[in-house]
């Protein structure tokens, strides 16, 4: 068998490009891999797996995706990730890996952040895919009125992501049995893998003072860091705790301002992306982690996998 994969790949910040570079090595011993990556590098350990390609879909090598096999297309709610594998997946037909069900942000962001999407194309899609009210709701969040969240739980624009899809797969039971109301393609449900921590976890210690707080991943706005940072300085014993950060941090700078007016510099550090290894030994020092996510946007959590590996409270 032979298949095309469009993903994130490492050392892309992406919990998504990690989870696949843990099962190619499973998956090569199966199929001839075509890794399709649009990042600038990439870990020099996936070649070992799979021939790695990089891509512009803009001018796409069609002789070689047209070549018999399968195509694959991992998609998830970071524009700079995903939006270019969405575009891939509108031209050329495949089975879909959907990591969010609500998928607003990828397409809000491709208008916003990245510029992959017209403002035209996308009033369009909403227009199309929720014809009630989101060419309305749209045009309120492009003109500031509306927000993401408002927009988000109306319009989840999932429809749009799958448009044109041979089959797709979810990583969570809820997701699947959401999509076999509205798709006619074959849906699958496939749940994440996870890995054996390297290290054993430390026991959690009743005696020390300090206690140690645990968020990482990728911190998007629904990860709701200023609520947990709000709630740690309201605690009467917040001298007692450390918030250790591991990620790429929405909105960072208006995050750093929040901790200093809340007086929280030297108790909360943002550490930004770290290998596995520093994580994993972090984790291993860690009382509880804090995986919130408010709103959800339909997606399994390979964070809480990490969490339940290393036996932490959460």
């Amino acid at each position: 068998m032979r298949l095309n994969i469009f993903s994130p790949v490492p050392p892309t910040p992406s919990a998504i490009a990690l989870q696949l570079a843990t099962v190619l090595p499973a998956l090569a011993r199966r199929a001839e891999i075509t890794l399709w990556v649009h990042e600038t590098n990439w870990a020099q350990s996936l070649e070992e797996h799979a021939t790695v390609r990089r891509y512009d879909p803009r001018n796409l090598p069609w002789d070689e995706l047209n070549a018999p096999a399968h195509t694959i297309y991992h998609l998830g709610n970071e524009p700079a990730f995903h939006g270019p594998i969405w575009r891939v997946s509108r031209q050329h037909r495949g089975v879909v890996i959907l990591h969010d069900l609500n998928l607003q942000r990828l397409f809000a962001g491709m208008v916003v952040d990245s510029g992959l999407l017209t403002r035209a194309d996308y009033l369009e899609l909403m227009d199309f895919y929720h014809p009630e009210r989101g060419r309305e709701l749209g045009k309120g969040f492009l003109g500031g009125t509306r927000t993401i969240e408002e927009v988000e739980m109306v319009c989840p624009l999932t429809g749009a992501a799958i448009e044109g899809a041979a089959g797709v797969a979810v990583h969570t039971r809820n997701a699947l049995e959401q999509l076999r109301n509205f798709v006619d393609v074959p849906t699958a449900y496939v749940p994440l893998c996870g890995t054996e921590p390297s290290r054993s976890p430390s026991p959690v210690s009743t005696s020390r003072e300090i206690r140690r707080l645990s968020i990482f991943g990728f911190l998007g706005a629904n990860r709701r860091l200023p609520s947990v940072v709000t709630a740690l300085h309201q605690l009467p014993e917040r001298e007692r705790y450390r918030l250790d950060i591991y990620g790429r941090v929405a909105h960072e700078a208006e995050f750093r301002e929040l901790l200093k007016t809340l007086g929280l510099t030297r108790s909360v550090t943002l550490h930004g992306f770290v290998t596995d290894e520093e994580l994993e030994a972090a984790l291993a020092t860690t009382d509880l982690a804090i995986n919130l996510r408010d709103p959800t946007m339909g997606e399994a959590s390979a964070s809480q996998l990490q969490i339940w590996q290393h036996g932490l409270p959460s």
